[in-house]
């Protein structure tokens, strides 16, 4: 299957971060969420402009039926693009804290136009979160974020200590 390809190579990705930061070289997940970070604000207004557009005319009833499905049938779903750096490092962290069961979901090789598969999708996602940022997970059928941002963002989650908890109430353990 073509995801579990997308997967595995995600998890290199993931695998050759933790390694570099073990090795004593930085890791990659945090100086990519500093250069997400100071780029957002330059980023996000375009994506956000361009993200309906992209979508172009859709059944918002029939996308949003879909993520509701995909997200009430598994205890976690992660949206993501194929070529996600985050994607590795999002299920390791999960892995890390014993989840069961997690469907990842491509909306396409990577944002940019003509690379998203799903664009009605993924505009739906940021219309329903209010968040442009992949790899979106839901745990138990909720929004928790991006891998560093959201509400708390799949990173603090798992510091905090709720992720666990938030596996456990949605049988993903």
């Amino acid at each position: 299957m073509a995801i579990d390809k997308k997967m595995r190579f995600s998890r290199v990705l993931a695998a050759v971060a933790a390694a570099a930061s073990c090795s004593g070289v930085v890791s990659l997940a945090p100086v990519a969420h500093r250069l997400t970070g100071a780029l957002a604000p330059l980023t996000k207004p375009v994506a956000e402009a361009l993200s309906p557009v992209w979508a172009g005319d859709y059944d918002k009833a029939a996308v949003r039926s879909s993520i509701k499905r995909e997200t009430a049938e598994h205890s976690v779903v992660i949206y993501t693009m194929d070529f996600s750096l985050g994607l590795g490092s999002a299920l390791q962290l999960l892995e890390e804290h014993g989840a069961r069961g997690v469907k990842v979901v491509s909306l396409g090789a990577e944002w940019l136009p003509g690379l998203v598969a799903d664009p009605a999708k993924r505009h739906e996602l940021y219309a329903l979160t209010g968040e442009m940022s992949l790899p979106h997970v839901f745990v138990g059928g909720k929004s928790i974020g991006g891998l560093f941002r959201g509400t708390p963002g799949l990173a603090a989650a798992a510091r905090d200590g709720s992720l666990a908890a938030m596996l456990e109430e949605a049988g993903g353990l």
